[in-house]
């Protein structure tokens, strides 16, 4: 009597049986240099649509909501005025197409200085340190000492010149060229002249500038002193950060929702963008399938955690670099993301099968795509 023997996926009618075994298939994640290259490529993509977003609609938006642009002139008449007070109490000088520049302002009360101490002592009106020590009533022997504290290589403290202490004789016959008609300094006095300026003059000015900070200093001309304005230009730069770090926080959030959410539930085999590229995808580790939405939600709450490394680069065009780090709302979420994500690369690269602590938290395994086309090809997936 003949018999069939029938193996899962093989029929065999012979007269002597015979056995199949299925291929196996072996599933393992994907090459680090993989991983690591999808994981910057989403990084990348993820901050190149959360600046579009922010310059395009959320930072536009909140510009118009909040009077941005008025209060941007608004800053920008403070600090004139604070320059104002500076000019009205003969503490700084500009030429005339320079005004309210003030390192061009610094700059040219500093030549005008020197020429006053080497040159021309009929100009005693720009020696701005004995002005502001006039002003504040404070007694000249501090000023003399504070003199020597920044300059003692240039000022001989045993000659006097108008109650301060005179340049040495070297340094004002080499400083005197500077202003004679078709004369220059020599080189090694132009280097003396430059060093003089950063020692001694902008030092000593950044400590008068912060005497008025602490003691304020007003103007007929001006309505506000000057801590006043300083406190007015604080208050509308800490309105405009606030609608800067929400602006930025809405715009990061619909990019991660986009790149995270809507692009793999779109795409069949749910990848993000640099996995599509790449061939790579990933799958949950219980069930062998691809993520289900509940699944897909959890990747994406981890995604989002791991692209806030970004965040504060999100209004990187608006404002100035140094800038970004005046909104801690923004950075510090960003540095708490680069802790996350280092703690995901140890995790990455210290076990042998290549689980970040990512894949970890949720549960998945990433792998190339044609591994897992093989393995539903053998189960017969989706038949």
């Amino acid at each position: 009597m003949k018999k069939t023997f029938k193996q899962e996926g093989v029929a065999k009618n012979n007269n002597t049986p015979e056995l199949s075994e299925k291929k196996k298939i072996y599933l393992f994640p994907t090459k680090k240099t993989k991983r690591i290259g999808a994981f910057f490529a989403d990084l990348f993509v993820n901050l190149i649509l959360s600046v579009l977003l922010f310059e395009g609609i959320t930072g536009q938006v909140g510009k118009a909501i909040t009077g941005f642009y008025s209060k941007s002139e608004q800053i920008d008449k403070y600090n004139k005025n604070k320059l104002d007070i500076l000019y009205d109490n003969n503490l700084l000088f500009y030429e005339e197409d320079k005004e309210y520049s003030f390192n061009d302002n610094l700059k040219y009360s500093a030549d005008l200085y020197v020429k006053y101490l080497s040159f021309d002592n009929s100009i005693e009106q720009y020696d701005v340190f004995t002005t502001f020590y006039t002003i504040r009533d404070y007694d000249n022997n501090k000023l003399k000492t504070k003199i020597l504290d920044f300059g003692s290589e240039f000022f001989d403290s045993s000659k006097t010149f108008k109650n301060i202490y005179a340049l040495k004789e070297e340094y004002s016959s080499a400083f005197m060229h500077k202003y004679a008609p078709n004369d220059e300094m020599s080189e090694s006095a132009a280097k003396s002249y430059d060093k003089f300026v950063e020692s001694f003059f902008v030092r000593f000015y950044q400590n008068i500038v912060l005497d008025i900070n602490n003691n304020d200093l007003s103007s007929k001309e001006v309505d506000k002193s000057y801590k006043e304005l300083i406190s007015s230009v604080e208050e509308i730069n800490l309105e405009i950060n606030e609608m800067l770090v929400i602006c930025s926080i809405i715009a990061a959030g619909l990019s991660s929702i986009i790149l995270f959410l809507v692009v793999p539930f779109v795409d069949k085999k749910h990848r993000t963008i640099a996995e599509m590229i790449l061939k790579i995808e990933r799958i949950e580790l219980s069930t062998l399938t691809y993520p289900s939405f509940k699944f897909q939600f959890s990747i994406f709450l981890v995604e989002f955690i791991s692209n806030l490394i970004t965040l504060m680069f999100v209004p990187m065009m608006s404002v100035t670099f140094t800038y970004l780090f005046t909104m801690p709302l923004l950075y510090i979420p960003s540095f708490v993301a680069l802790l996350f994500n280092l703690v995901n690369l140890i995790v990455f690269l210290s076990n042998g099968l290549g689980k970040s602590f990512k894949e970890y938290l949720t549960h998945s395994i990433v792998c190339d795509s044609s591994t897992i086309d093989d393995y539903y090809k053998e189960i017969g997936y989706g038949k």
